[in-house]
């Protein structure tokens, strides 16, 4: 398909195009038809040109983006599929029911400085949750140190001082009360193919000591190279 035109260059296109177009038909109306035919008809016939191209420019742009639209939420529920499958590989038999394992997905975006991560897919016993829409940089919370230290973590937490815990984690007081208190957080970073994290696979759980340090660990690490595919393919538009 063609090159995509940014929607946001859309409405000066479509700005340049109508003006030279209704310039075109007004300055082909100053000519005697009798003794320049050729200038005025040329003048006409590119009028209407530029303006009936801006309908047309109009339409592929909005085929381009439909089209990318589609792209994308197929992306995204390719991540979702595999946060669902974590989940599904981490809640064994071995993982108690109160643990209420949990499996987010965290994108960096660093186009902020500092990073901030998105929540891009969660997963919960109770299955897909809609993501929060609140972010964190990459100075808060074990999510945000994993990104930082480029290596796979596992932090636990006393539940009874969650929220000091969360302050100590960079967050703010207010953050701190919103979060529902967990004991136990396994973070394992998403790297490109030059090495830079992209995301942060998070898992956590209410209760403390579910997660092995080695045996999880690499279990997670085993699995973020297809989560990489497919971030990276969103970025490159591929």
């Amino acid at each position: 398909m063609g090159r995509e035109i940014k929607q946001r260059n859309l409405a000066l296109v479509e700005a340049v195009l109508s003006v030279l177009g209704v310039a075109a038909l007004g300055l082909s109306g100053w000519y005697d038809w009798g003794d320049y035919d050729y200038a005025a008809v040329s003048l006409l016939v590119v009028g209407v040109i530029l303006v009936g191209a801006n309908p047309i420019m109009a339409g592929y742009v909005k085929v381009q983006s439909e089209a990318t639209a589609a792209r994308l939420d197929e992306r995204g529920e390719a991540l979702a599929c595999l946060v669902d499958l974590t989940h599904a590989i981490f809640d064994t038999d071995k993982m108690p029911k109160s643990a209420q394992l949990r499996v987010t997905l965290l994108e960096v975006d660093d186009q902020w400085d500092p990073s901030v991560l998105n929540q891009r897919a969660r997963c919960e016993n109770s299955g897909r949750r809609e993501p929060s829409k609140h972010g964190m940089t990459e100075h808060q919370g074990v999510a945000g140190e994993t990104c930082r230290r480029k290596e796979s973590l596992v932090v636990d937490v006393q539940v009874e001082q969650f929220h000091d815990a969360m302050l100590k984690m960079g967050f703010s007081p207010d953050e701190a009360k919103a979060f529902d208190p967990r004991a136990q957080y396994l973070c394992t970073p998403i790297m490109d193919s030059v090495g830079r994290v992209i995301a942060v696979l998070s898992l956590d759980s209410k209760e403390p000591g579910v997660f092995d340090k080695e045996l999880d660990i690499q279990r997670a690490e085993r699995i973020t190279p297809f989560f990489s595919r497919f971030l990276t393919a969103d970025k490159e538009g591929q």
